[in-house]
């Protein structure tokens, strides 16, 4: 399920083969995901995930998760935070990758090698 903020959307850049199900979204402004699927709780800790949301800055997999995603085009940050379950998120220029666990979020910058990884305020 996708919740879309005022002034969103989002593209599908790619479906599972075979299925109609929408594996890579692209999302312009910000949104709010709910995934959960056998698949992906049987990939739970492999590096592959066959859910991702892109956005310049950021690849975020998924992994079985409440999360949002959010990209200020103004400031080309991607924001990512995890409400429940667990979010792989990559930075695009620099491959590097993190864990976003449930009460994180991180902040994805262009700046290479740089990830803001946070605790959620209640």
């Amino acid at each position: 399920m996708v919740t879309l903020s005022p002034n969103s959307r989002i593209s599908i850049a790619k479906v599972i083969k075979g299925s109609q199900t929408p594996s890579l979204l692209n999302p312009y402004g910000k949104i709010r995901t709910l995934f959960k699927s056998k698949k992906a709780e049987q990939a739970k800790g492999a590096s592959q995930t066959q859910f991702r949301v892109k956005t310049p800055t950021a690849v975020v997999g998924v992994r079985g998760a409440d999360f949002y995603v959010g990209y200020d085009v103004n400031k080309q940050l991607t924001m990512q935070a995890t409400l429940k379950g667990e979010v792989e998120v990559e930075q695009v220029s620099s491959n590097i990758k993190t864990l976003v666990s449930g009460g994180h979020q991180v902040g994805v910058p262009t700046k290479e090698n740089l990830i803001i990884k946070r605790f959620l305020k209640d």
